[in-house]
C-alpha cells in the first residue's frame, strides 16, 4: 500500500493500534497518514485493499476488521477519509458495509461503478460537507477507474451573541427618588383603577429607564480549551495504555473499563473547578451565559439547583436598592422601591378620584423592573 503526499504539506505515517489484530484475523491490507496543511487541524487518510474473496465467512470477517479500523478513526475525533478497493461487488456484501456506515453516521461519496458494472472503489468520510466533486474517471492505465474528491476547508463560524443589560455606572439614587416624587399625577385623575395602575407602572418604568438605560452589545465567542489537571492527564495515559493491552489480553478489559470511568469522573471534577475559577474571576453571570450560549455542546452546570435558587432569593429579598450590588452587566430583575412620599400621593389620588370604584386595600410597594 502506498500514499503519496505533496512536499508542501506536513505528513507522517499514522500507526493503527488494531494493525496486528486486523492482519491476523483478515486478509485486509491498509495504511494511514496524518496530514496537516498550514494552521488547519490535521486529518487522517487511510488507504485500504480487500482481496476479492466472496466466501460469506471471509467477507464477514473483513467487514468486522473494517469496523475496528473505523472505530479507531472515529476515536481520534479528526476528519478522515477511508478510501481504496473494497471488492464488495454483490449487494449482500455491500449491505454489510452499509450497516456499519449507518451505525457510525458516515458517508460514502462514490456513486458510479469503478470497474465494469461494479462499484468496488469507495471513499468514506465523517465530514461529507468538506468534500466536493467526487468523480470516477477512466485514465486508461488500469482495469479500475480513478476515484477522486476535492477537500474544501470550511472555516469554523464564530457565533455572535447579543447581550442587553442596564447601565448602572452613572445612576444616582437621590436623583432617581427626586424624579419619582415629582411625577405629574394630574393626568391620571379620570382613569379607573386598573388603567391607573398600568399607567403608573409605565411612568415609573420610564423614569427608571432614563437613569439606568438598557445597553446592547454583541461579541464573538471564542472557544477555550478545558484546563485538564495533571492527575487527569496521567489517568488518560493509563487508560490509553490499557486499551491497547486489552485488545490483545482480554483479562485486562475490566481494568480498562475502571480507568475509563475514572477519567470521566476526573474530567467532570476539572470542569467544576474551571467554572468555579471563572465565577471568581469573571463573575457569576458572564460564566453562566458562556455555558448556556454554547449551541454546539451539551453543557451541564455543575452546581445544585438549590444554590442558584438561593442566589436569586437573596436578590429578590433585598429591602433597599442601595443593598444591591450594582455591576456593569446585571441581568437579574431589579426591585425599585418607591419612597413614602410617592406612595402617599398615589393613595391620595386613588382615595379622592376613585370613590365609586373598588380600591385595593394595599398598594404594592415594589415594582419589578426587568
Amino acid at each position: 500500500m502506498l500514499i503519496l503526499t505533496n512536499t508542501s504539506i506536513k505528513s507522517k505515517q499514522y500507526k493503527f493500534d488494531c494493525d496486528e489484530i486486523v492482519q491476523y484475523d483478515s486478509n485486509i491490507e491498509f495504511t494511514g497518514v496524518k496530514i496537516k496543511d498550514g494552521k488547519k487541524k490535521a486529518m487522517i487518510i487511510c488507504a485500504i485493499y480487500r482481496p476479492p474473496n466472496y466466501k460469506l465467512e471471509v467477507v464477514k470477517q473483513g467487514i468486522y476488521s473494517l469496523g475496528m479500523i473505523i472505530k479507531e478513526l472515529i476515536a481520534t475525533k479528526r476528519q478522515f477519509l477511508l478510501c481504496g478497493d473494497f471488492n464488495l461487488k454483490y449487494d449482500w456484501s455491500f449491505s454489510l458495509l452499509e450497516q456499519i456506515l449507518r451505525k457510525h453516521k458516515l458517508t460514502q461519496l462514490i456513486t458510479s461503478p469503478s470497474r465494469g458494472d461494479a462499484m468496488l472503489d469507495l471513499i468514506i468520510t465523517n465530514t461529507p460537507e468538506t468534500c466536493s466533486n467526487s468523480n470516477v474517471t477512466d485514465v486508461h492505465v488500469s482495469d479500475h477507474m480513478l476515484i477522486s474528491t476535492e477537500l474544501v476547508h470550511i472555516r469554523k463560524e464564530r457565533h455572535k451573541t447579543c447581550v442587553s443589560y442596564r447601565n448602572y455606572d452613572k445612576i444616582f439614587i437621590e436623583k432617581l427618588n427626586s424624579d419619582l416624587n415629582t411625577l405629574d399625577l394630574r393626568c391620571y385623575t379620570e382613569m379607573n383603577v386598573e388603567t391607573l395602575s398600568k399607567r403608573l407602572h409605565e411612568a415609573i418604568l420610564n423614569t427608571f429607564n432614563k437613569h439606568a438605560p438598557y445597553i446592547q452589545k454583541s461579541f464573538t465567542k471564542k472557544d477555550q480549551p478545558l484546563k485538564i489537571s495533571v492527575s487527569t492527564k496521567t489517568l488518560i495515559k493509563q487508560r490509553d495504555y490499557y486499551r491497547k493491552l486489552s485488545q490483545q489480553h482480554p483479562v485486562l478489559l475490566e481494568k480498562y473499563r475502571k480507568l475509563r470511568k475514572a477519567v470521566k469522573r476526573s474530567i467532570t471534577s476539572d470542569k467544576r473547578k474551571s467554572i468555579s475559577d471563572d465565577i471568581n474571576q469573571k463573575g457569576f453571570w458572564p460564566t453562566i451565559n458562556k455555558i448556556l450560549n454554547d449551541t454546539k455542546k451539551t453543557c451541564n452546570i455543575p452546581f445544585p439547583a438549590n444554590d442558584i435558587n438561593h442566589h436569586f432569593e437573596n436578590i429578590s429579598n433585598c429591602t433597599k436598592i442601595r443593598q444591591l450590588t450594582i455591576q456593569r452587566r446585571v441581568r437579574n430583575p431589579i426591585n425599585v422601591f418607591h419612597s413614602n412620599l410617592l406612595r402617599q400621593r398615589i393613595f391620595s389620588l386613588l382615595g379622592s378620584k376613585c370613590k365609586n370604584q373598588q380600591v385595593p386595600q394595599k398598594m404594592p410597594t415594589v415594582y419589578q423592573i426587568k
